[in-house]
């Protein structure tokens, strides 16, 4: 393993002596297979650190985020640690061995308000390969929690990530980033319920197992499709999208009866040439008079002949239909990101202003702290010039000396988080640390 260079120094009597940084592989740089290859987690990270002493100084609380798309660590390290980028790819190959200079490149490393930026977008889905997608803010979520479970987040990250899943749920719930369909099945599903209301009143027969027909199955089961069928070549393959009893499973041989029983049919095939004849439709609408079916065709090749769509009662759509859809919902989608950016941009305020008072909390801790040590020490000795003295007596003693220091602290402890949201607390945090000689 390489040597890793690193500056040493104390970062006790500085200030600004932290950093954040973010080291990441996502959808963007790297494919899939290259992305399996680095992931691992947390607790994996700090047994990395056993062997890499050096390092574990310098490294003080780290995030992990590894969803199928993006594998990302969010490190408060030394500020003036050199290489930084090198070093943790260091860290991260003691985790989970890789071929350091075939990956490097594919590694973004983001520093400061860059990486916090970073952050924002991510949870805000502005980062995610269909825009504004919502399952990236529990991901987020999740992150941070398992890094408290694993102790590897503080202070510091555990109020970026605060700051960050705030303003994630801040985007989705006063701009609609997340209100369109971005997927076909979402478009497909979006067109039955604007016809026919919510599908969890409806009966849904999605015919087909392959990709398209999972992608619709789970995005019926988020609205709780209660009654769904899949229709099928072989039984085996449409009982592999669904647990048991989430669906009844039937073969192609049953479809004149379950079209019949169907509110809406979702087709969804690789078959060559149309497995759904206009002749078919037709004999099962006479079994259904005055009850409307609406069908809609996601397959490439068509499953439906178009024919089907003349029939009286039958609502046909097609996939030229719903990719127009889809495009409306991605410009609608486009449309809200200013509203979504203005949103991360107060977040990254809040988290400047909450850096800089995190940054000025040591020298806050070090004044109580040694406030606190003298006031035991002048207590002790006075109890002991008292001689004998009752609980009561030494209850109050005790009580006015506390709150003699928390009321000559509580200004100076004021006016330093005032001034650290300001980002001007570096000269005045530097006086008190002389005045009171903090540093030694």
């Amino acid at each position: 393993m390489p040597d890793i260079p690193i500056d040493k120094k104390s970062p006790d009597n500085e200030i600004e002596s932290t950093g954040l940084y973010c080291l990441g592989i996502s959808h963007q740089t790297a494919s899939v297979a290259l992305r399996e290859v680095v992931q691992c987690h947390s607790m994996e990270l700090a047994e990395a650190l056993v062997d890499l002493a050096e390092l574990q100084d310098a490294v003080y609380e780290w995030v992990v985020l590894s969803t199928c798309n993006r594998f990302e660590v969010y490190v408060q390290l030394d500020a003036r640690l050199e290489a930084v980028k090198h070093n943790l790819l260091i860290w991260l190959q003691k985790a989970r061995p890789f071929n350091l200079s075939a990956y490097q490149d594919h590694f973004y490393l983001y520093a400061e308000d860059t990486a916090a930026n970073h952050l924002l977008r991510v949870a805000a889905g502005l980062e995610s390969q269909v825009l504004g997608e919502s399952q990236i803010l529990g991901q987020v979520a999740g992150a941070l929690a398992n890094a408290q479970e694993n102790e590897t987040a503080g202070a510091y990250l555990k109020r970026l990530f605060q700051i960050v899943i705030q303003a994630g749920k801040q985007a989705r719930t006063e701009t609609a980033i997340s209100k369109h369909p971005s997927s076909i099945s979402s478009v497909a599903i979006a067109h039955i319920e604007a016809a026919q209301g919510p599908v969890a009143e409806q009966q849904i027969l999605v015919i087909g197992a392959g990709e398209m027909a999972q992608l619709a199955i789970n995005g019926l089961h988020k609205r709780a499709v209660n009654q769904l069928v899949i229709a099928n070549r072989t039984r085996e393959h449409a009982r592999a999208l669904v647990a048991d009893g989430e669906a009844r499973v039937v073969t192609l041989d049953r479809l004149p009866r379950v079209i019949a029983g169907a509110d809406a049919v979702i087709t969804a095939t690789g078959a060559p040439q149309p497995i759904i004849s206009r002749q078919l439709v037709a004999e099962v609408m006479k079994s259904r008079p005055g009850r409307p079916l609406i069908m809609v065709d996601i397959a490439l090749p068509r499953d439906i002949e178009p024919a089907v769509g003349d029939l009286p009662g039958v609502c046909l759509v097609n996939l030229d239909e719903l990719h127009d859809q889809l495009e409306s919902a991605h410009q609608a989608r486009e449309n809200e990101v200013p509203a979504v950016e203005a949103i991360l941009q107060e977040a990254l305020e809040s988290w400047q202003a909450a850096r800089r008072e995190l940054q000025i909390r040591p020298v806050i801790r070090q004044l109580r702290f040694k406030a606190e040590m003298i006031r035991r020490r002048e207590l002790a000795r006075t109890l002991k010039y008292l001689g004998e003295v009752d609980a009561d007596t030494q209850k109050h003693v005790n009580h006015l000396s506390r709150a003699l220091v928390n009321q000559l602290l509580h200004e100076p402890t004021i006016k330093l988080r005032e001034q650290a949201g300001k980002g001007e607390a570096t000269d005045l945090a530097t006086a008190i640390q002389d005045l009171f000689n903090l540093s030694a």
